[in-house]
């Protein structure tokens, strides 16, 4: 069978137009520099600890969730995550690690030996970039008949001194005397005045909530998350803060930021 070039051409056409929709129908492109992401999926659970079927854990854990971004500390609940098995449900405290994304549930008293215990999770659990787990999670696991602890605290602390290397490295440029946004980070005594118990002027938060560097949002512009306005801190990528420097800063805000 022999075709015209008029309808080899209209056929073209038609498959352009076709293939044209059909990827303007699956992504967004309002800007020149390619796919525009969106946040309309939902927040996903990576991992546990213990693991979901896991046998012989300890009488004394230690529940690890963890997230593809880290879990927000505003507005949390511990009614978000519950500890049960039948109708015994242990109630207990909530702890969030943003480096890790991982949200901690440390139940407040001694689980029951051999028996099934099923963690359930809120659908409304709220990551710090707005998204929701979108749907209730639950998985089991089963307790043995050890009492050891599943972890055991280092008990360090980190002083202001030792962090004062990374602001006078990294921040005492913009944030010196009479420095950026009201900051002088040049010594540990006007670093603690600028800091702590501060409240931000971007959001309800304070600069540094002592013990809890998941509530401090200056922890957040030094992680660059999400949930920050404006650039993250440093604003230059070279100048970010490694992995151990974030954990020390996040270990001395836990440990008091004193």
């Amino acid at each position: 069978m022999v075709l015209n070039s008029k309808y080899i051409q209209s056929a073209h056409l038609v498959l352009f137009i076709f293939a044209f929709t059909s990827v303007s129908g699956a992504c967004s492109y309002p800007f020149d520099d390619g796919p525009w992401r969106t946040d309309s999926y939902p927040l996903e659970l990576l991992a546990t600890a213990p693991a979901a079927g896991a046998f012989d854990v300890s009488r004394f854990p230690q529940i690890d969730l963890y997230f593809d971004e880290a879990p927000e500390t505003m507005g949390l609940s511990a009614s978000q995550i519950t500890l049960s098995s039948g109708s015994l449900r242990t109630p207990g405290q909530l702890e969030v690690d943003l480096i890790e994304r991982r949200l901690r549930f440390i139940p407040g008293s001694r689980l029951r030996a051999d028996l099934r215990y099923r963690v359930t999770l809120a659908a409304n659990l709220l990551a710090i970039d707005g998204r929701q787990l979108g749907r209730e999670i639950s998985y089991t696991f089963t307790t043995g008949t050890s009492e050891r602890s599943a972890q055991v605290p280092d008990g360090k602390v980190v002083a202001a001194a030792e962090i004062q290397g990374i602001w006078q490295d990294r921040c005492v440029s913009c944030h010196g005397k009479n420095g950026r946004a009201g900051l002088d980070l040049s010594s540990v005594e006007s670093a603690r005045l600028s800091l702590l118990g501060v409240a931000s002027s971007a959001v309800p938060m304070q600069l540094i909530k002592a013990g809890d560097h998941a509530s401090s949002y200056l922890m957040r512009k030094l992680l660059g998350s999400a949930s920050i306005v404006g650039e993250p801190m440093p604003p230059s990528a070279d100048q970010a803060l490694n992995s151990e420097e974030l954990a020390m800063v996040a270990k001395w805000i836990d440990s008091g930021a004193l």
